[in-house]
């Protein structure tokens, strides 16, 4: 929170620094996203051998495996489409949701730039990682 705070008051000079290094700063998030993804893989061939009756990791390599359960970031973990219906039908909810919640997601981000650039002015789709958005 402190950084945050810090950024806030001080948004000149950290622009400044952004904008030293921001060839590092496009670097470090690319690695990172790669570093994500793998360990992502990881987790989840982990359990997809496990599930087909495949022997468990040993001691060493189960342990990573289990303390980078965090990264596989499953909502339906956390929060239980069952409850919402009281359903029978948990995999067709969870498809649902899976499927057309990012959609949605998607559409109002698109619509919330559209409505901001015709009010302001600019592109909707522009240059840099990001693509304008």
């Amino acid at each position: 929170i402190s950084l945050i705070v810090y950024a806030v008051f001080k948004r000149k000079s950290v622009l400044k620094f952004y904008n030293r290094h921001e060839i590092w700063f496009l670097v470090l998030g690319q690695n990172a996203t790669i570093i994500l993804v793998t360990v992502q893989i990881m987790v989840g061939l982990s359990n997809v051998h496990t599930l087909q009756g495949g022997s468990a990791l040993p001691p060493p390599y189960s342990d990573f495996v289990d303390n980078m359960q965090i990264v596989m970031l499953d909502i339906f973990e956390i929060v239980n489409a069952k409850c919402w219906t009281g359903g029978s039908r948990h995999f067709e909810q969870k498809l649902y949701v899976s499927t057309i919640a990012p959609l949605a997601l998607l559409v109002s981000v698109l619509l919330t730039r559209a409505i901001y650039v015709a009010v302001k002015g600019g592109q909707i789709i522009g240059e840099g990682m990001s693509g304008g958005l």
